[in-house]
């Protein structure tokens, strides 16, 4: 993983760290840099030791304890700092990897001394690199947009109504000819197969409606099988058998496999956009 995704998934999870911490627990943000030979470079900014705890990821290379003045500002390298903080710090990597650090007020004079006695890495200024992204908002903004996705949009909706509706007409449709007599015993079967393609439509509807990932081509697959098994019965039966729901089922069947068509993609990013919130510790109940 790179800086700049490490920063975005710590930033995205700062949440669940408050959660786990305390509303007052003090959070070191990671900003990614590009060094001169163009690597990157994770900075945090820590002022005045302060936080109970403060939260700092695991991810930086740099951090930068700061008193309100640029001038007695100091930046050293992570893993030097970290020495010196250990009596003081806890590593956990849920739900992501970082630090709790409690540095007792008594204590914050000593070791900011120990501290700032640690070598200066030439690279610690900010000023001398150029920045990857500034943007500490736009993992939060990215989850935010994944939840407005997360639910399916109209043309899904409507497609699974229609499948719905169709799925009834078919299944009714067999069900009215049950017990007919035919001159072609494999006839008799046809009326259980719609009624058995009704069930199904409206089953997978439901999951249509739903947005799950695999009732997009599902819903596309059943509706053509129901379109053509509509429209193939109707043919055979026209001059036999007259069935006001049979007919009607012909035009809604062929609408609910355009509309599902229509809707396929639709549903993949829905689905996709609630995976990647799962990703995230985020079900919201879907």
């Amino acid at each position: 993983m790179t800086k700049t995704a490490a920063a975005e998934a710590f930033t995205a999870h700062v949440d669940a760290l408050r959660a786990q911490h305390g509303p007052e627990a003090l959070i070191v943000r990671p900003s990614v840099y590009r060094t001169p030979d163009g690597a990157e470079m994770a900075v945090g900014g820590w002022a005045f030791l302060d936080g109970d705890p403060a939260l700092v990821p695991a991810l930086l290379d740099v951090i930068v304890f700061t008193e309100g003045q640029p001038e007695t500002d100091a930046g050293r390298r992570f893993a030097d700092a970290m020495r010196v903080l250990s009596p003081y710090a806890r590593r956990q990597v849920t739900p992501v990897d970082h630090y709790e650090v409690r540095v007792p007020e008594a204590d914050r004079a000593a070791v900011r001394a120990a501290l700032v006695a640690l070598p200066d890495p030439s690279a610690a200024n900010p000023a001398s690199v150029a920045p990857v992204r500034t943007d500490p908002d736009a993992a939060e903004r990215k989850i935010n947009a994944d939840i407005k996705a997360a639910e399916a949009p109209t043309p899904v909706k409507l497609a699974a109504s229609v499948q719905g509706l169709s799925g009834v007409l078919a299944g009714l449709t067999g069900l009215q000819l049950v017990g007919a007599r035919w001159a072609a015993e494999w006839v008799g079967a046809v009326p259980y197969a719609l009624m058995g393609l009704g069930l199904a439509s409206l089953a997978m509807a439901v999951s249509q409606y739903r947005a799950r990932a695999w009732a997009g081509p599902g819903s596309v697959l059943l509706s053509g099988v129901v379109a053509l098994t509509v429209i193939g019965w109707v043919l055979y039966t026209l001059t036999s058998v007259m069935s006001c729901m049979a007919y009607m089922s012909v035009p809604l069947s062929m609408l609910s496999a355009v509309l599902s068509l229509v809707a396929l993609r639709g549903v993949r990013e829905t689905a996709a956009a609630r995976q990647r919130l799962s990703d995230e510790g985020l079900s919201l109940g879907l």
